[in-house]
């Protein structure tokens, strides 16, 4: 009897726009992207197992807490991993410092990566941020916007110095520029969460790059001797 195969784990390693706040579970992008691979790859009878670990309001520092229980111990295939919308907000109690400065952001999205590719994934891919509108009362009230950018940049740059072929940029911020100029569109009356259309867009952006790389985890599989 043959052995049965083993299922492509995919995880989405993030924070509430990963896990859909505001919006009906049904409606978010990752149960979306979940139920579209499987559906595309039912009838090459692979098991694409979808996992979803994400936090509302979560930092790279917490992230960092709770990755080994909720995605290394799972041994997943491939991550999405976007984080940065909540390191770079400001709280009033920080004092004028962003939750988490630019350099521990990158150097905890850095050590994401590395324990992932040591926990043998096949593919990582690291996600910019979507733009955000959301002013600030008790500082200048474009800085979270600012930051936002900066901290993309940096996420950017991680990518092109990891220079590994298992480390990947998903530019969801570039890519939605590409489509529409107002975010106004995509986003709730917050200014940060995605509306159901942001959701929409999402979901047709991750299917294509995600269904690309599981092809190409497929392939190398059929390979290996």
């Amino acid at each position: 009897m043959a052995e049965p195969k083993k299922p492509i784990k995919l995880y989405f390693f993030g924070d509430s726009i990963c896990f859909g706040q505001y919006v009906s579970t049904h409606k978010t992008w990752t149960t979306r992207v979940s139920h579209s691979v499987s559906e595309h790859y039912k009838a090459r009878d692979i098991n694409v197992l979808t996992q979803v670990a994400a936090v509302n309001g979560e930092t790279t520092r917490g992230a960092l807490m709770r990755l080994e229980h909720d995605v290394l111990a799972h041994s997943p295939t491939i991550v999405w991993v976007q984080f940065g919308l909540n390191d770079a907000n400001y709280w009033q109690s920080d004092r004028g410092l962003p939750r988490t400065t630019v350099s521990s952001f990158v150097a905890n999205m850095c050590e994401i990566c590395e324990r992932l590719q040591v926990c043998g994934t096949k593919r990582i891919l690291v996600s910019t941020n979507h733009r955000v509108t959301k002013k600030l009362i008790h500082l200048d009230e474009d800085v979270y916007s600012r930051n936002c950018d900066l901290y993309n940049s940096e996420l950017r740059a991680l990518v092109k110095r990891f220079a590994s072929p298992s480390v990947y940029l998903v530019d969801v911020r570039n890519e939605l520029e590409q489509i529409t100029a107002s975010p106004d569109q995509y986003l709730m009356e917050d200014g940060v969460h995605l509306n159901e259309f942001g959701h929409s867009l999402y979901w047709e952006y991750a299917l294509r790059n995600l269904v690309a790389l599981i092809d190409g985890v497929i392939t190398e599989s059929e390979v290996v001797v």
